[in-house]
Parts: C-alpha cells; sequence; structure tokens
C-alpha cells in the first residue's frame, strides 16, 4: 500500500478491463434473473 497504489501497473488495468465486462455480464444476468423469478408472483 505504497505509492505503487496511486498509479496502477498494466497488470492491474488488463485484469481490471477483463473481470469489469464480466461483472456487467453478472449483474444484468442476476437482474433479469430476479425479474423473472418476481413476475410470475
Amino acid at each position: 500500500m505504497g505509492v505503487g497504489t496511486l498509479s496502477p501497473n498494466p497488470a492491474q488495468l488488463s485484469h481490471f478491463a477483463t473481470l469489469f465486462p464480466l461483472a456487467l455480464i453478472f449483474g444484468t444476468t442476476l437482474e433479469r434473473i430476479a425479474a423473472e423469478s418476481l413476475t410470475p408472483l
């Protein structure tokens, strides 16, 4: 937790670039499942 945290290295940027779309897809999938499970009620 030093100066390196202020400027992320390319490895962290690429890791974030791969995880961010997955998080978006996961979030939209959860919302879709929640909506489909709540609509019959």
